[in-house]
């Protein structure tokens, strides 16, 4: 998905962190289109975005995985940053 997310159209993804024994990882991701379309809001907007995230980190580590939009263009953050769990 890291490398996958600019050729889609869906903006630059960025590992920031990778917890295998701790089952969680965190992904930035810089130029987000369902952010920069939707304009500005107080809420994080990039739903599609979360939930493959969290699908792709459910079969990752073989288990119901959540994902969580900490940070959000559309919020004026510099970037859209996912945790997840």
């Amino acid at each position: 998905m890291m490398d996958m997310g600019p050729q889609i159209g869906w903006g630059r993804f960025e590992l920031e962190r990778f917890n295998p024994v701790q089952e969680c990882l965190t992904v930035k991701v810089y130029h987000s289109p369902f952010a920069e379309t939707y304009g500005s809001s107080s809420l994080p907007v990039c739903h599609l975005i979360r939930g493959v995230l969290g699908g792709m980190a459910t079969a990752v580590f073989g288990r119901e995985a959540e994902a969580k939009e900490v940070s959000c263009l559309a919020r004026g953050d510099e970037c859209c940053r996912f945790e997840i769990m």
